[in-house]
């Protein structure tokens, strides 16, 4: 098992982003950092980095897989009482 797969399992079994995760977030803050001048600059290299690696393509598979759980997970578990619940029908 590789660290893509651990973490997977560790999502899915709730054991990492759980409703702890996001206790002290403000989510207002969070969301207002992506408009920081830094913010653009950093997921540009890292999307540049990751880019550049050489993957199979059963790794870009797994982290494709590893993306749609953390974030589906993430989604559901941040308390958003003014937004309204649609991530089955923006996901599906």
């Amino acid at each position: 098992m590789n660290a893509a797969d651990t973490l997977l399992r560790a999502i899915q079994n709730k054991l990492i982003l759980t409703s702890n995760t996001f206790e002290d977030l403000n989510l207002d803050d969070a969301l207002a950092g992506r408009d920081d001048l830094d913010f653009g600059g950093k997921w540009v290299r890292l999307d540049e980095k990751v880019k550049g690696l050489d993957l199979k393509e059963a790794d870009i598979q797994m982290l494709d897989r590893l993306r749609e759980v953390a974030f589906r997970t993430t989604y559901d578990t941040l308390p958003i009482p003014s937004f309204p619940r649609m991530c089955p029908m923006i996901l599906n």
